[in-house]
């Protein structure tokens, strides 16, 4: 059987230009201005929806698929999501 190939180019890494439901458009990739250089599981973006700028925070869970326990990956990835957001 053949390995699964994974890209480990996340997804929420390439949203500059697209266009988000409700009519957001992802204008600019700030993560290390953000989080200050820190690795995380995400991406922070600023958006722009008629002439209002608002911070998208993109969530990545794909990086647990690189995991030998996918499951408890996410799980570790959803605590982490948590502690972050009541921080």
């Amino acid at each position: 059987m053949e390995a699964i190939k994974i890209d480990a180019n996340t997804p929420a890494k390439y949203l500059i230009d697209k266009v988000l439901e409700g009519g957001w458009i992802v204008k600019e990739n700030i993560t290390k201005t953000f989080d200050q250089g820190g690795k995380s599981f995400s991406q922070t973006y600023l958006v722009e929806k008629s002439g209002q700028v608002a911070v998208l925070k993109a969530l990545d869970f794909s990086i647990a698929l690189l995991d030998e326990d996918p499951t408890t990956a996410l799980i570790r990835l959803s605590k982490a999501l948590i502690l972050k957001k009541n921080c």
